[in-house]
């Protein structure tokens, strides 16, 4: 899957990386703001990390634009399908689903990791527990929704309730990592540009 997104992912990080810079100088050049180096690098990698997740979870790939017979695609149920799933790969018959098992677990997991780093990081609004999870699920949420939207024109990203949980997850993750450090060595607030 990462090879098939490789190249169209490229051009679309080219071109938004060059018109954001645009946007940015364009947005400070007549204004006597003044930019923090800092706070720029932090919004463009945020911006970039959002391009890319809306490549990986929203973009057509060749194998979802053919509808599997008899699979229904769609999870409303909470960790029920994926324990079933991961445990059945530990049978003969499905050894061979075991690596695309746990890539879908982590890489669900840890996609999300960025947003609990970066929002916190780019304002000071995003600086709490409950912040982070509400952004996280209504991201993630918003995803599994526009999946969910495409399928009637012909994608069949799979959608499940499973990835809104792992992501949020993710996300709060990130928050707790940015804590963390930032308890160690200072304050969020102290580094935070506000907004």
């Amino acid at each position: 899957m990462i090879q098939q997104l490789a190249k169209p992912a490229f051009i679309v990080l080219v071109i938004s990386s060059l018109l954001w810079i645009i946007y940015r100088i364009i947005l400070f050049s007549g204004k006597n703001k003044q930019a923090s180096s800092k706070r720029e690098m932090i919004l463009f990698f945020f911006v970039a990390w959002v391009i890319f997740i809306l490549l990986l979870t929203l973009y057509p790939l060749p194998i979802t634009k053919i509808k599997v017979a008899g699979a229904k695609g769609i999870n409303f149920i909470p960790v029920e399908n994926t324990v079933k799933e991961f445990s059945d790969t530990f049978t003969k018959k499905r050894a061979f689903m075991r690596s695309h098992s746990l890539e879908n677990l982590i890489g669900n997991l840890f996609l999300f990791v960025p947003l609990g780093i970066f929002l916190p990081l780019i304002s000071k609004k995003f600086n709490s527990f409950i912040k982070i999870f509400l952004f996280g699920l209504l991201f993630s949420l918003s995803i599994e929704i526009l999946q969910l939207v495409s399928r009637q024109f012909g994608v069949y990203r799979s959608v499940d309730v499973d990835d809104v949980i792992l992501n949020v997850i993710g996300a709060v993750g990130g928050f707790i990592i940015v804590r963390l450090f930032y308890d160690k060595h200072g304050s969020i607030s102290k580094t935070t540009p506000s907004t």
